[in-house]
């Protein structure tokens, strides 16, 4: 993976409002992230072990963050949950919030800083809280594609081609496209929850299945082929 490479001048940002935050090669920071954050009255001052990932197409690619010190498992363990109830995965790190509002929470022209502010500390308070209370402190969608689903059945203007390919690459791009694209070619609650809990999709995740049936509507109304939109290209190789 190639990494974003700050300026010295942006290093030297983070570093003055996060002293221990190390760059320790270009794109990649790892160290203390010390917060104290407020939400609903609520206080929480913590700090956690993190590490984040820059990629060579941000800012128009989110920055991965990872959780270091274990903490997330041990919450989950400690509540008897799945470590995606703490909105983590060691493939994909901390969600720090569903597809869909990524250009809302981080809005074009805004700097590591202000992404740290707005997205990763707010994540880890509410990691801490879910330590602390089992649950997460606000409103949450569903890990991964079942959160972008139901993010989908709140928004209200007409979707569009282009609107569409922005959340694709979170289906195509995951091991699991092919049972994904199943339920897209054709729809049926009966089918297995896309959480792989066996149990039926309308029944486990009824707000996801509503979202997936939203989505559905929208690819037949703009003439999209599910089979071929929610296919991987073939890369031909070269001569």
């Amino acid at each position: 993976m190639i990494f974003y490479e700050f300026t010295p001048e942006e290093i030297a940002a983070v570093k003055s409002r996060f002293p221990k935050l190390e760059y320790l090669s270009p794109g990649v920071w790892k160290g203390i992230l010390e917060f104290d954050h407020v939400y609903r009255d609520y206080r929480i001052i913590d700090s956690h072990d993190i590490g984040i990932g820059v990629p060579a197409a941000y800012p128009n690619q989110f920055p991965h963050v990872s959780e270091l010190g274990g903490r997330a498992v041990k919450a989950a363990a400690k509540h008897n949950k799945n470590v995606l109830d703490a909105h983590w995965s060691t493939q994909n790190g901390a969600c720090l919030c569903v597809k869909q509002e990524e250009k809302i929470k981080f809005p074009p022209g805004s700097d590591i800083v202000f992404f740290i502010e707005n997205l990763v500390i707010p994540y880890f308070y509410g990691l801490s809280y879910f330590e602390e209370h089992g649950r997460w402190p606000w409103r949450e969608y569903a890990h991964g594609v079942l959160g972008i689903l139901e993010r989908y059945t709140e928004e209200t203007e007409p979707h569009t081609k282009d609107s569409l390919e922005l959340i694709l690459p979170s289906f195509r791009d995951n091991p699991n496209w092919r049972k994904y694209r199943a339920h897209f070619v054709e729809p049926k609650g009966r089918k297995a929850c896309l959480c792989d809990s066996s149990k039926p999709f309308s029944e486990c995740h009824p707000l996801g299945w509503r979202g997936m049936v939203l989505l559905h509507d929208d690819l037949k109304r703009l003439g999209l082929n599910p089979y071929k939109f929610f296919s991987k290209p073939v890369v031909k190789p070269k001569k």
